[in-house]
């Protein structure tokens, strides 16, 4: 029995597929992004204090509003009910 190979995990884009993006001069539209990490600052059996950090940018026309906010959560239970209780309240 000889060694299974490695899962694929990208593939190598076909060159017909790619298109040049068209130039924009300006843009009436608005977006948002948000994304949330969590650190864990201290960590035993059944608890744990985690750092929840949401940022977020708002991009309107040639304007962007960015920030953050940052809180403490505690969660007591086994990993898996931590690890519930982080998704819902991340």
């Amino acid at each position: 029995m000889g060694l299974r190979g490695e899962p694929v995990i990208s593939v190598k884009p076909d060159p017909l597929q790619i298109r040049q993006l068209k130039k924009v001069s300006s843009y009436e539209g608005q977006f948002l992004a948000v994304d949330c990490s969590t650190r864990t600052l201290k960590r035993a059996n059944n608890w744990g204090i985690y750092l929840m950090r949401p940022s977020y940018a708002l991009v309107k026309e040639r304007d962007v509003k960015w920030g953050y906010e940052e809180r403490l959560y505690s969660a007591v239970g086994a990993f898996m009910s931590v690890v519930k209780f982080l998704k819902i309240t991340g």
